[in-house]
């Protein structure tokens, strides 16, 4: 007991911190280059109030650990507590993050007699700005509503996947220091005139009824991008053609490339290595065309198994060392999944990230 009892003050703040530590949740750097629509677990709750249960018991054990760990109160704030009378609005102003969620609330007197989208415009206009990370869940694109001054400071905005009604140069505009979007289904991006210095990583949707042909903007800092095209009524041809005209402005920079679409047949996109020379990940769903020998690509994302069927890494791949595919190895035909298996070391995961070794293992485990 004495020598636990007698560590340097700083060895027991390093062990708090770890304590309280939420990876990811709480990191806007771990947003950069993450294109999937995947929300786990970098939008996992759960991790955030088990992490605060841990805090309450250890701010309990003295008066030195309370003073300590008190400022991590409220890293993580719901627009919903906010609302329900639980947390003051002003620990907005030193949040690290911030969720507009209504969490389907119902509760008599408050969420089932009035606007939620009132209250928060109302309660925001008692702050002077919020976190880094805010969370949009469900709610409409309000932003231009607000003080320009609320929106400083927020670098990740991660945002609902039922947005097509809106413009994603619109949102962009409003959000000088985003570095990060994680969304899906903002539509079109005009983007005349549009400087965004700061845009590492985003991603919004092509349509049938928007121009692609002429697009002016300058994304100096973008490095990963996704393109949703999930309008079944667009034809092959306006979806390449799309794609093509955003990548001959965004593509010599992007290191990762995110192109979910429905193409019908095998079409291929072969252009997409010239305009992206520097490509180190890539998921698509057309067919595939080997790159140059110098292509530094070693990431490689397919929609289906199918996609894989007389795909030979070698030597027409030689920087490859991962390929992925969007199912469970489960949901494979039992005969199929070893001819999935290159004879090179290569890694084959799924969309849980098992290769089927692993797969095999966790089966026996189970």
């Amino acid at each position: 007991m004495t020598a636990i009892s007698s560590l340097p003050v700083e060895v027991w703040q390093a062990i708090l911190r770890y304590a309280v530590e939420v990876p990811y949740f709480l990191d806007p750097d771990a947003y950069e280059g993450v294109l999937s629509s995947s929300r786990f677990p970098l939008n996992d709750e759960c991790a955030y109030w088990y992490t605060e249960k841990t805090r309450n018991r250890m701010q309990l054990v003295s008066k030195s650990w309370d003073s300590f760990l008190r400022p991590y109160e409220h890293r993580f704030i719901r627009m919903l507590d906010i609302r329900h009378g639980k947390v003051a609005p002003e620990k907005l102003e030193t949040a690290i993050r911030v969720s507009f969620g209504d969490y389907n609330c119902t509760c008599v007197g408050l969420c089932s007699n009035s606007s939620f989208f009132d209250f928060i415009i109302d309660a925001l206009k008692q702050v002077g700005s919020m976190g880094a990370i805010v969370d949009m869940a469900k709610m409409p694109l309000f932003l231009w509503r607000l003080d320009p001054r609320l929106l400083e400071n927020i670098k990740i905005l991660v945002s609902t996947p039922y947005s097509h009604k809106y413009r994603l140069d619109g949102l962009l505009r409003v959000l000088p220091s985003l570095r990060h979007f994680h969304g899906t289904n903002y539509y079109g991006i005009e983007g005349r005139g549009l400087v965004l210095s700061n845009l590492v990583t985003s991603a919004f949707s092509i349509w049938p009824n928007q121009e692609y042909d002429s697009i002016l903007f300058d994304f100096p800092c973008l490095r990963h991008l996704r393109v949703d095209s999930l309008e079944r009524t667009a034809t092959v041809e306006f979806t390449k053609g799309a794609v093509l005209n955003i990548l001959r402005v965004v593509g010599s920079q992007l290191l990762s490339l995110y192109l979910y679409h429905v193409p019908p047949g095998n079409e291929t996109l072969e252009e997409v290595w010239e305009l992206c020379p520097k490509m180190e990940n890539f998921f698509t769903k057309f067919s595939l065309v080997s790159p140059p020998l110098s292509h530094p690509i070693h990431t490689l994302y397919l929609h289906s198994v199918e996609q894989m069927e007389g795909l030979d890494p070698l030597p027409e791949w030689p920087n490859l060392r991962t390929i992925g595919f969007r199912c469970k190895w489960s949901e494979v035909d039992v005969q199929r999944r070893d001819t999935l298996v290159p004879s090179r070391e290569l890694r084959v995961e799924d969309h849980e990230g098992l290769t089927l070794g692993e797969y095999k293992v966790r089966l026996k485990e189970s």
